[in-house]
């Protein structure tokens, strides 16, 4: 696997040999390592003057949180949304000729605008605790109505290759089973009570007949860039999208939104659960569904990301053992509160997760 500088130098090679793009002159900047995939901007200066800012994502195989990801789907995922719509970035080259720099990559268009920040929580400091009151309620409207948007679409509107037939039938039991297969390529040998009686209660309470649609898979505001009036400019992270009810994604953006607000109080403005529902169906174009449910549903997958993560981090090295993290975590405590089990404890092994993490 290439160096930071032999990987810019590849790179560089590879932008100059490409007959649709005008290059004199490149200049890389790197904006994360993630597990799955490294991001690295690209400010492009061709031969008339003009800029071009460019994104490449670059795989890290075997690092993926989600299971089953794919790189070229995540390609083709956002080639199907900008067909039907959706404001994403442009697909300009997946290059799947490990050559290159020793992985696959996608290479995008740069879209201007700022997510929500992470760290501090918004709700503590930034741009989103700055707005007004009213810029706050349009803020979530238009962030809502996106995901009703995507949530409308379906297999047939370009996204068939979605379905993953070896866990069933497309719908909400295929994504059981799938959740089901990554909660013992996460969890394994880990303690995970909680988790696995999340999963239980989920096949137990099963609601009636819900719509098989697309789903985003890590709807959160952090995952969208907002322009300067407040209007979307694109939808990101598309590496856990699936064929699934469209609720899976609503329940992950109240559990996320429930985790960020823990112990504080809600900004003014903000639509609260009824309100935001609503603005989610009138964008859907139907009732939701029993979304209590896909709420649990959110948080066991926000707590096979914490398992997934764990184990990741003691795979390169960054822990040296999984420790009990896997059921001794935030998430945990609030999944086990939603489904009427006793919290368990957070201790020593999670702090040192969270300070590998800050640290990789």
């Amino acid at each position: 696997m290439p160096q930071e500088m032999e990987l810019s130098t590849a790179l560089e090679k590879w932008l100059k040999s490409r007959p649709d793009l005008d290059v004199t002159e490149v200049t890389f900047s790197r904006a994360s390592n993630g597990f799955s995939a490294e991001t690295i901007f690209a400010e492009i200066l061709g031969h008339g003057g003009q800029r071009t800012d460019l994104v490449f994502r670059i795989e890290q195989p075997g690092g993926q949180i989600f299971l089953d990801t794919d790189i070229a789907d995540q390609a083709r995922v956002l080639k199907s949304l900008a067909d039907n719509g959706i404001p994403v970035p442009e697909v300009l080259a997946l290059e799947e000729d490990c050559s290159v720099v020793g992985r696959r990559f996608l290479v995008m268009s740069r879209v201007k605008g700022k997510n929500f920040p992470q760290s501090p929580n918004y709700l503590a400091n930034g741009w989103v605790k700055e707005l007004d009151a009213s810029q706050r309620t349009q803020l979530w409207a238009n962030a809502l109505t996106l995901l009703g948007r995507i949530n409308r679409l379906t297999a047939a509107d370009g996204f068939e290759f979605l379905d993953r037939p070896k866990y069933g039938k497309a719908g909400l039991g295929q994504y059981l089973e799938w959740l089901a297969a990554w909660r013992d390529e996460a969890v394994g040998d880990q303690p995970g009570e909680v988790i696995n009686a999340a999963l239980d209660w989920l096949l137990a309470n099963r609601p009636g007949e819900v719509p098989v649609q697309f789903i985003w898979g890590d709807s959160n505001p952090c995952n969208i860039l907002f322009d300067t009036d407040l209007s979307v400019s694109a939808a990101l992270d598309f590496e856990a999208a699936a064929l699934a009810p469209g609720e899976v994604d609503l329940g992950w953006w109240f559990f996320m939104e429930r985790r960020r607000s823990h112990g504080r109080a809600q900004l003014s403005g903000v639509p609260d659960r009824a309100e935001s529902i609503a603005i989610y169906e009138a964008a859907l174009g139907r009732p939701a569904i029993a979304v209590d449910y896909f709420e649990v549903l959110g948080g066991l997958r926000m707590a096979l990301v914490i398992a997934r993560t764990n184990r990741r981090l003691v795979e390169t090295g960054k822990l040296s053992q999984l420790g009990a993290v896997a059921q001794h975590n935030p998430i945990v405590v609030t999944l086990a509160e939603l489904i009427g089990k006793d919290p368990p404890a957070v201790g020593e092994d999670f702090s040192n997760f969270v300070s590998a993490v800050a640290g990789r």
